[in-house]
C-alpha cells in the first residue's frame, strides 16, 4: 500500500499511531509514505522520532533498518554527507547483526540482508551489494516496500 498508494497508507499509518505510537515500523512506513508523496520534511521528521524510539531498545543490536531510507529522503533534499552518514551507519548496524547472527528481534526477517545490499550499490560498492543481494535472496526474503517483487 505504501508504493501503490501513498497517501492512502499515510492516513491509515496516522491513525495507527494514534492508537500505539511504539511501534517502530510505524515511522519507518509514514517516512517512506511521505517520501512517496514529496514531502521530505515530514518523511524526514518521522524517521528522525523513529531514532528516539530505537535509543529505548534493550538490545543494542536491535534497529528497524529506517536508515537507508531516511538516506534516500536526505538525498533528495539535497544533504549529500548525511546521505553517505546514513548508508554507512546502516552498514554498520546491518554488519553487527549478521556477524552476531542476530537477525531477529524487531526487524526478524533478513531483511537487513537487503537493507545492506542497498546501502552499498547507493555507496559504489556494487560488487557487495550483488553478493549480499543474493544471499538475501537465497535465504528467501524478497522485499516489495520499493515495488520489487
Amino acid at each position: 500500500m505504501v508504493v501503490d498508494e501513498p497517501a492512502k497508507a499515510r492516513d491509515v499509518l496516522l491513525k495507527t499511531k494514534e492508537i500505539d505510537p511504539s511501534v517502530p515500523a510505524l515511522y519507518d512506513y509514514l517516512g517512506w509514505a511521505y517520501f512517496k508523496l514529496s514531502s521530505l520534511e515530514t518523511a524526514d521528521k518521522y524517521y528522525a522520532e523513529y531514532l528516539k524510539l530505537e535509543s529505548n531498545f534493550d538490545d543494542s543490536l536491535q534497529h528497524f533498518p529506517v536508515r537507508h531510507r531516511w538516506a534516500y529522503v536526505k538525498w533528495q533534499m539535497g544533504r549529500k554527507e548525511e546521505t553517505v552518514r546514513l548508508f554507512k551507519e546502516e552498514i554498520r548496524l546491518d554488519s553487527l547483526k549478521i556477524v552476531h547472527k542476530n537477525v531477529n528481534g524487531v526487524w526478524n526477517n533478513k531483511g537487513n540482508l537487503y537493507d545492506m545490499a542497498g546501502a552499498l550499490a547507493f555507496l559504489g560498492r556494487k560488487e557487495e551489494a550483488l553478493k549480499w543481494l543474493n544471499f538475501s535472496e537465497r535465504e528467501g526474503f524478497f522485499f516489495t516496500l520499493y515495488g520489487f517483487k
